[in-house]
């Protein structure tokens, strides 16, 4: 069961809400996907299309916490893991990673090896040719007010996207 939450539209808290959808990868970029909103849509099914386990967590109406991909393991073991193999095919997540990296980095997060191996794949087909100038300036933008912008662009070189 999927609970909805409604915001204090007068309160801005910096919490990210998103819609339950599936995606389905067809063309290049970040723009090449069918998308689904469906009420049929399993939280497991919408999960699933999430980039990290961190941001794959749901909480019923009663306070328990749904963590089909094991992303409160992954938050106390301070790791940025990947969700799915369908990892791969949103180039924008390679610049989102980094940016949660330089976002977390003050509290030990890294980033899991398999899943900078998926950066790398995405860099190595390249995808990020395919995002927008708007796209990478609004998470360099993002990344520039951590309290470690530096990471941003260390994480970006070591998966060899500076390199484009």
């Amino acid at each position: 069961m999927i609970s909805f939450f409604i915001a204090d539209p007068f309160r801005y808290t910096h919490e990210e809400y998103a819609l339950a959808r599936k995606e389905r990868k067809l063309g290049k970029g970040y723009t090449g996907f069918q998308t689904n909103f469906s009420s049929n849509i399993t939280l497991e099914e919408d999960l699933i299309r999430r980039d990290l386990t961190i941001n794959a967590i749901a909480q019923d109406k009663f306070g328990n916490y749904i963590d089909p991909y094991q992303g409160i393991k992954d938050l106390e073991n301070r790791l940025l893991r990947h969700v799915s193999e369908s990892f791969i095919e949103d180039p924008l997540r390679v610049l989102r990673t980094a940016r949660f990296a330089a976002k977390l980095m003050h509290l030990g997060f890294r980033i899991a090896k398999e899943t900078m191996l998926l950066m790398r794949q995405i860099v190595k087909k390249k995808e990020l040719l395919y995002l927008t100038i708007n796209r990478i300036w609004n998470e360099t933008e993002k990344a520039f007010k951590t309290k470690n912008p530096h990471v941003y662009f260390q994480v970006l070189h070591a998966c060899e996207a500076l390199h484009l």
